[in-house]
């Protein structure tokens, strides 16, 4: 049985990116780029003035001195002819400086009198000057190979005119359900079964990464049948996973139906509570990865997020597929059974942490609120308030806490 580290090193190091692909930028949100990409062009591309005012030599816009204004120089306009000696420009912001200027008297700091301009503070050389290449010059680095490709960066690279990118494709995964006392959700309630959980959470957790989803099946609890899925799967997937299914049950079947499909077991087992069961596997002809999630939906909650999200984060080419940990400040006590390192689910109010009241992995009422799995390692029985606790963030939650009213002024010293 591993540790939770080793386990993670073993899917990591067994799994590598999928191709890459040239892609429209406006479609590439949310992929990872598989390429570094360089600045075609000088960005600002020309000196151009920061603010609305006048272009002129910094040494004759005395404080004091009046310069007439000849021409002006507005964004999207005609090149300016250079400045001659003694006189301003009109200028606008995001217009190109005319030769001979060096700096900007913003409209603030001059008086217009008819066609002069009294200059009521003297500017510095460059003062409110975008100079060439003072953000990036060209050829600088705008995305490394790894980066996530979001709309800061479609920003940035359609500044440059840049209409595709290089991206690792979207990952295919193929998601099995198992167990027969599970009802879908268009079904009618049987009394005896429930219904499922675990696969409408799965499918949301997948579909805010990028994924293709190939297939979504539920398997009947019988060996062949779950064994044909598998190797079908194994065809058209980067990576299968199941839920339920792998512990040691008459009706787990899904560790002898891997190896029919062809698939070779890494490791099985987590020493980890919840999620013990958890089975990895390679298929060594197609490279289609295998990861058997326990079919218990709190389980498979935690499962996914120290597991399958740096898995298919990987897969797609992250540079950083490792999950958010933060050490965190336990709200209240908690006390459990030593023994296993255990997930814990709990909820933020900033960085101070709260568990949830119930812990036992049948209680899906925490996954719902759970902003943070806290790991408490093997050998400790009890947390006191106050005490430090380290956690993988799940997410960000509007809450009122001791931080909202410094929040609302954070702009404020």
């Amino acid at each position: 049985m591993l540790d939770v580290s080793e386990a993670l090193r073993l899917i990591l190091q067994n799994t590598h990116p999928v191709e890459a692909e040239v892609t429209p930028l406006m479609y590439a949100r949310g992929q990872y780029l598989s390429a570094s990409v360089t600045a075609p062009r000088n960005a600002p591309d020309k000196n151009e003035s920061a603010m609305d005012g006048y272009a002129v030599r910094s040494m004759e816009a005395v404080a004091g001195a009046t310069l007439p204004v000849h021409g002006e120089s507005r964004a999207g306009g005609e090149k300016p002819a250079p400045l001659p000696e003694g006189v301003a420009m009109r200028i606008f912001t995001g217009a190109e400086l005319p030769k001979g200027a060096d700096a900007i008297v913003i409209q603030e700091d001059a008086t217009r009198q008819g066609d002069s301009i009294q200059i009521n503070e003297s500017p510095t050389a460059w003062r409110f000057v975008r100079k060439v290449g003072s953000d990036f010059a060209a050829g600088a680095q705008l995305g490394g190979q790894g980066d996530l490709f979001d709309a800061g960066k479609i920003g940035l690279f359609a500044s440059q005119g840049i209409r595709e990118v290089p991206v690792h494709r979207n990952a295919r995964v193929s998601l099995i359900l198992t167990g027969d006392e599970l009802l879908d959700l268009d079904e009618a309630f049987v009394p005896g079964r429930r219904y499922d959980a675990s696969g409408p959470m799965l499918r949301t957790l997948l579909e805010e990464l990028p994924v293709e989803l190939a297939r979504v099946e539920r398997a009947p609890d019988t060996e062949p049948a779950l064994r044909a899925m598998l190797t079908q799967a194994a065809q058209d997937s980067d990576l299968v996973i199941t839920t339920g299914g792998v512990s040691v049950g008459e009706y787990d079947h899904v560790g002898d139906a891997i190896s029919a499909a062809g698939f070779e077991q890494v490791f099985w087992k987590v020493r980890v509570k919840p999620g013990k069961p958890l089975l990895f596997g390679k298929h060594p002809e197609t490279g289609a990865l295998f990861l058997g999630l326990p079919g218990n939906p709190v389980s498979t909650f935690c499962s996914f997020h120290a597991f399958v999200n740096p898995l298919v984060l990987r897969l797609v080419g992250s540079n950083a597929p490792y999950p958010e940990i933060r050490t965190l400040t336990l709200g209240k006590d908690f006390r459990r059974r030593a023994g296993r390192v255990e997930w814990i689910r709990m909820r933020l109010e900033g960085s101070i942490a709260y568990p949830h009241t119930r812990q036992d992995s049948a209680a899906l009422s925490g996954i719902g609120e759970a902003d943070a799995l806290g790991l408490i390692p093997a050998e400790v029985e009890e947390l006191k308030e106050g005490s430090a606790i380290r956690g993988i963030i799940l997410r960000s939650r509007n809450t009122s806490s001791p931080w909202s009213d410094a929040l609302l002024a954070w702009d404020k010293e």
